[in-house]
């Protein structure tokens, strides 16, 4: 609990209490200081404020100030916490960009292995085809054979036949 009286008699016992005090008591006590706080400031402000002040006039040394000053914590922490939100930006960007990186390996994969397929129907289709196209000149010359027989044949038949 803030005690104004107190805190008056002796700010370097009562500091860890200022903390407590209600925005009217600080602004008191800013007034009782002769200090120019901005018009609208908050309790944090005033709060610090009056650690300055009763730093210039030596009564608490640095460190005292630093552990008491409000707007410093607060200041920090406000850096802390975009510090580790920007991490965690950064982290689901780089969590995004491998997921993006992976999906772009399996569609190459997934065309590779469609050109392959691809690929050995062609040869598949080219083979066939060959074959067919053997099958025919094989067709065409036991055609062109049995042709030359018969023609054989007749020939020797009219031979024969002269004969």
């Amino acid at each position: 609990m803030f005690r104004l009286q107190a805190f008056r008699n002796d700010p370097a016992c009562e500091i860890g209490n200022l903390s407590r005090a209600r925005r009217t008591e600080l602004q008191t006590l800013t007034h009782e200081y002769q200090l120019d706080a901005p018009h609208g400031a908050n309790k944090n402000d005033l709060h610090n404020l009056i650690l300055d002040h009763l730093l210039d006039e030596g009564k608490i040394d640095s460190e005292t100030h630093e552990n008491y000053s409000n707007a410093d914590k607060n200041a920090l922490t406000a850096i802390k916490l975009k510090l580790e939100l920007a991490k965690i930006e950064w982290e689901q960007q780089k969590e995004a960009l491998q997921m993006r990186e992976r999906e772009a390996a399996l569609r190459k994969e997934e065309q590779e292995r469609e050109a392959a397929i691809k690929k050995e129907q062609q040869q598949r289709e080219m083979a066939l085809l060959r074959e067919r196209e053997r099958e025919q000149l094989e067709a065409r010359e036991r055609d062109l054979e049995i042709q030359r027989e018969n023609s054989k044949q007749l020939a020797d038949s009219a031979l024969e036949y002269r004969r």
